[in-house]
């Protein structure tokens, strides 16, 4: 695996602690609304490890964590070296991630090599194959989801799950559907959309006053339920 894209400094990426994010190229799906389209079709330049490693050596005493997001980081088979070498660095280490392998997940969580999981949900699962544009049959992505959720649930590690809002796919309906399936959580995210040049499709932010009216229903499933980006 390599990695295409550095932001040296992050107080937003991993509650509570001061990060450096890191971010995969590819991405086994496709998002109408994904705002990383250039991290998809891999066409950046690959950052050498050995630089991230040295700038994350240096930065020891001003950097608590890093965060691996992407793209989709668990399509690459070698990113469990990477983790370890992270790890062995002194690093709390965050991994996002669509959810859609979730034997690779297991593996990561049992081997200890993560210490928070955001898994991102995006969609109510009777929709899940028009939103993420995905080759694979709906059956086999909601599958492999599902299976990720029970994974995050059993392996004893903190853990959010996500969705970025959109007026096209979102209402109380598909919210209260998708909050039915995470339930119980100890914590779920209603992300903001914000349409960026590199979307593939322009869709429209769901604002905040209707945001926080779909807040409080949702809260009643998952009481720790936030928005972000508001």
């Amino acid at each position: 695996m390599c990695f295409v894209g550095l932001e040296k400094a992050s107080l937003v990426d991993y509650d509570g602690y001061v990060s450096a994010v890191l971010f995969t190229q590819q991405c086994n799906l496709r998002c109408l609304f994904c705002q990383n389209t250039k991290l998809i079709f891999g066409k950046n330049d690959i950052i050498p490890w050995e630089e991230i490693k040295s700038f994350l050596t240096k930065n020891k005493n001003n950097i608590d964590a890093v965060v691996i997001t992407g793209g989709e980081p668990l399509i690459h088979k070698n990113i469990i070296k990477k983790l370890e070498e992270i790890k062995k660095l002194g690093f709390l280490v965050k991994l996002d991630t669509n959810g859609t392998n979730p034997v690779m997940l297991e593996n990561i969580l049992k081997n200890k090599l993560v210490d928070y999981v955001a898994i991102d949900i995006k969609n109510d699962f009777d929709n899940y194959n028009y939103i993420v544009g995905a080759k694979q049959n709906n059956n086999e992505i909601v599958n492999n989801i599902k299976e990720s959720i029970r994974c995050v649930k059993t392996n004893n590690i903190p853990f959010e799950f996500r969705t970025t809002i959109i007026k096209q796919f979102h209402n109380l309906s598909t919210l209260l559907k998708i909050a039915k399936t995470i339930s119980p959580c100890p914590k779920y995210v209603l992300q903001r959309y914000q349409f960026q040049k590199d979307c593939l499709f322009y869709f429209q932010a769901i604002e905040k006053e209707e945001a926080e009216k779909l807040l409080k229903d949702i809260k009643k499933i998952i009481p720790n339920t936030f928005l972000r980006g508001y």
